[in-house]
């Protein structure tokens, strides 16, 4: 088991999400309780092979926001640090905004205000 954890930790260093930090390996002994580092290692691969998007990912995940230039952004001097919960997406001086994560094919996949690329989920937001 301990040369599975080396390999894992060689492995992951240069992955932000994934790098075996004290936080990281908490997360794994809370999601994969008594299982191998064998196991743990295949869990962690195949999740960072994923092209779809989760609500743990949308909610853990730093995000910025800013307006395009002609609807008013000015770069640096107007981005703002955006944050979602489970329902809403959170940008400061707005109301919160119910979104939703789709399928390609799901509720909002034709819609002009979901965004994706056909090759995983994307977000939708709901007006």
């Amino acid at each position: 088991d301990a040369l599975w954890r080396a390999l894992c930790e060689k492995r992951w260093a240069g992955w932000p999400h994934y790098k075996l930090s004290p936080a990281r390996e908490a997360w794994l002994e809370e999601r994969l309780p008594a299982t191998t580092w064998c196991a743990r290692y295949q869990h962690t691969e195949t999740d960072a092979a994923r092209t779809t998007m989760t609500h743990e990912d949308v909610c853990s995940l730093n995000w910025h926001f800013n307006f395009t230039p002609s609807a008013g952004g000015q770069g640096k001097k107007s981005l703002m640090k955006a944050s979602f919960s489970e329902t809403q997406l959170f940008i400061p001086e707005f109301a919160p905004l119910d979104y939703q994560l789709v399928t390609p094919g799901g509720i909002g996949a034709a819609a002009p205000e979901a965004a994706g690329d056909g090759n995983g989920g994307g977000l939708y937001a709901v007006h």
